[in-house]
């Protein structure tokens, strides 16, 4: 084994030894539901328009016939009509209506809120929600945001702690970066008893929840809101409880056309299962008291 290969490999053991230490617990599963339109009703897709040239479409040979007709106008205009024909069989369908003009920027949103384990109705509520709706829709996308918002807002005596954070991206690098953050947030879960991103739902079946009486007492429930939406909406620092609910206020108002994507994520997702104190700290560290 080369020098350089012997560093490697005691690099990737030494962060595999210290992950395993600082990541005492990932036992717990958790749901996951949301999905994407970017893109969605802005001229994409090839449509349903004929082809130029063969396959049945308007090619040129077909104009040469037309240079018998004698002299005159009428060849002309006869030429001139078949290349208006031939240029709009190979128009996509739908290209020639009025669509949404991209927008330039697109807010991304990040709300992870700590509430206690009491919230035992949360995880429930939320398993219920992603298992019923339809997640490759756009109406199914704003129903997740609404609802999903509305039951953090009711469960406000719960929240114990929560991280805030948002910006502007451009629109051509929204999508790649809100998959970045659903895949961190995804990524500490250790399952997902249960999973709805655009219209795919999956249900884990092997991982039941241990026996009530094996379970370590833990103290919390984490949701994660992860939205990208283009509409004006008025976001601004939340570092207390009433900020963190005008904020929740605000997002839930993105859903509708504006809203590009969304993804709702809570931890652990059995209502006999908590995270701990340090499971919180460790899994969650940009969480701060409100």
């Amino acid at each position: 084994m080369r020098k350089s290969d012997r560093l490697l490999f005691a690099v990737v053991l030494a962060v595999a030894v210290l992950l395993d230490f600082a990541v005492p617990a990932l036992a717990f599963g958790g749901g996951v539901g949301g999905g994407s339109s970017f893109g969605r009703g802005l001229g994409g897709g090839t449509g349903g328009g004929l082809p130029v040239g063969g396959g049945g479409g308007f090619g040129f040979p077909i104009f040469f016939p037309m240079f018998g007709f004698g002299g005159g106008i009428l060849p002309i205009l006869l030429f001139l009509f078949f290349i208006w024909l031939s240029r709009r069989a190979s128009t996509p369908s739908g290209a020639g209506t009025m669509l949404p003009a991209r927008p330039s920027d697109v807010n991304l949103i990040k709300l992870e809120i700590g509430l206690l384990a009491t919230a035992k109705d949360v995880p429930s509520a939320l398993h219920r929600l992603v298992s019923t709706i339809d997640t490759s829709t756009d109406l199914g996308l704003s129903q997740l945001l609404q609802q999903s918002a509305l039951l953090l807002l009711r469960n406000q005596q719960y929240w114990h702690a929560a991280s805030y954070d948002y910006r502007k991206v451009r629109y051509g690098e929204a999508e790649s970066a809100f998959n970045s953050l659903t895949m961190q947030a995804r990524s500490k879960l250790s399952y997902e008893t249960i999973s709805n991103v655009g219209g795919i739902r999956q249900v884990d079946t092997e991982h039941l929840p241990p026996p009530v009486d094996s379970i370590a007492p833990g103290d919390y429930i984490v949701v994660v809101l992860i939205v990208a939406s283009s509409a004006p909406l008025h976001l601004h620092p939340a570092r207390t409880a009433d900020e963190v609910r005008e904020q929740v206020a605000e997002i839930a108002a993105a859903a509708g056309s504006n809203l590009e994507a969304v993804q709702v994520i809570w931890h652990p997702d059995s209502t006999d299962e908590s995270l701990s104190r340090d499971e919180l700290m460790t899994l969650y560290p940009e969480l701060a008291p409100i």
